[in-house]
């Protein structure tokens, strides 16, 4: 299944397509980081009620699953590059700032600070730093999140994981110093996204299985083709449509505390949708056919939904310079998107499955070579996909092996 690109408007929907024409970037990474990327701007400035005492704010967290050699990281950063202007212009204007702060100044002057909006590397108390400057939100983009990952995994008991827990219902968290004066952050907002290699994923969800963690992850459908370089070239001026999109979107979700946030208010009819979305995922729940992973992954996937759709609105709204309303129509598609990451969920819990069935196998035959373990798991129709990530070998050396073509 592919993300179902059509749910955004047609300006981000020909930006997306000509990249994948031109230079083989995958859609699905493309439409995730347009996602990140405007979720990102907007942070806490739009918020959804969809009852008393239950907000939805625009945070997300993507993992974008590839095989090894597939493009992951280009689409990213490409789509992402307004932040890296945005930050690049908020530099210049501290560097100015501080040019005329005088710390001798009587009476003191406020100290100029950096507002960043993108981050890749962070410390709990650095991330509180730069989150306290830029109240609005920020995005944390990891070019290999399996190092974000097994970091949760290690500090199980810790506060990292304490931390983003709490970080993703966008609630509060203080860090106490032992130096300085404590820092706390309410409306903590920190979208998320990274590249991730289809088989290291796999390992990542057994060792998280149990702390819910993984469980708020929205897995892109695995990149698995590697193309021909093509003569091609994208267009300017849609990268440009892009980049002025969001600088635009910048201007328009200023934000300095919670009394500056937008919160919108769900209409019975944009409710009565989300209640037949909601009565789908729990018909799922309740089927003991249905994997507990599945089952978990929709309870936080009702999270979602209401998200998607506010995110919708904002796109759709700010790209046609009107006030932000989620409509009927948002959360129709916000339901297209959730049946996408839902699909591509499935996809990542069935391998993770397979794979242990496949070691346990290895495992009762370690009196044999490799390469004929490879055959009597072949006999068995595991597919060469699965076998190669078990044995972390490609699959043309697998099908060599199956065929015994050396």
């Amino acid at each position: 299944m592919n993300f179902p690109i059509a749910v955004f408007p047609k300006h981000i929907v020909d930006y997306i397509v000509e990249l994948n024409t031109t230079l083989n970037f995958h859609k699905d990474f493309l439409s995730a980081a347009v996602m990140f990327t405007v979720a990102s701007v907007c942070g806490n400035k739009y918020k959804l009620q969809v009852k008393p005492g239950w907000e939805a704010t625009p945070i997300f967290w993507f993992a974008c699953v590839g095989y090894p050699g597939t493009i992951k990281t280009h689409p990213v950063k490409l789509i992402t590059k307004p932040l890296v202007e945005l930050d690049r212009l908020s530099k210049i204007n501290y560097d100015s700032e501080m040019e005329h702060f005088n710390p001798e100044a009587k009476p003191r002057q406020t100290k100029p600070k950096f507002k960043q909006n993108l981050i890749s590397d962070y410390t709990i108390e650095a991330l509180h730093q730069v989150h306290s400057f830029n109240t609005r939100g920020l995005g944390m983009y990891k070019d290999e999140l399996n190092g974000f990952l097994n970091d949760m995994n290690r500090y199980r008991k810790g506060s990292d994981l304490e931390f983003w827990l709490e970080s993703f219902n966008n609630g509060s968290f203080i860090v106490n110093r032992a130096t300085k004066e404590p820092i706390m952050i309410n409306d903590i907002c920190i979208n998320i996204i990274g590249t991730i290699q289809h088989q290291i994923i796999t390992d990542i969800i057994s060792s998280n299985k149990g702390n819910g963690f993984i469980d708020r992850f929205l897995f892109t459908s695995p990149e698995a083709s590697v193309f021909h370089l093509n003569d091609l070239s994208p267009n300017p001026l849609l990268s440009d449509s892009w980049s002025k999109f969001i600088h635009y979107l910048n201007s328009c979700c200023h934000y300095v505390d919670h009394e500056s946030c937008t919160l919108l208010k769900m209409s019975d009819s944009v409710f009565k949708e989300y209640q037949k979305i909601d009565s789908k995922f729990v018909a799922i729940q309740n089927d003991p056919s249905q994997s507990i992973e599945i089952k978990n992954y929709l309870s936080k996937m009702k999270t979602y939904v209401p998200r998607f759709a506010l995110l919708l609105a904002i796109i759709d709204s700010i790209s046609l310079k009107q006030s932000v309303q989620v409509t009927d129509l948002n959360m129709m598609k916000a339901d297209l998107i959730a049946e996408y990451f839902i699909s591509t969920a499935k996809e990542i819990f069935t391998t993770n499955q397979t794979q242990s069935e496949i070691k346990r196998l290895v495992q009762s035959m370690r009196t044999l070579t490799r390469d004929e373990q490879i055959l009597k798991l072949s006999e068995k129709n595991y597919s060469i996909t699965a076998i190669a990530q078990t044995f972390q070998l490609s699959r043309q050396w697998v099908t060599k092996i199956i065929k015994g073509n050396f």
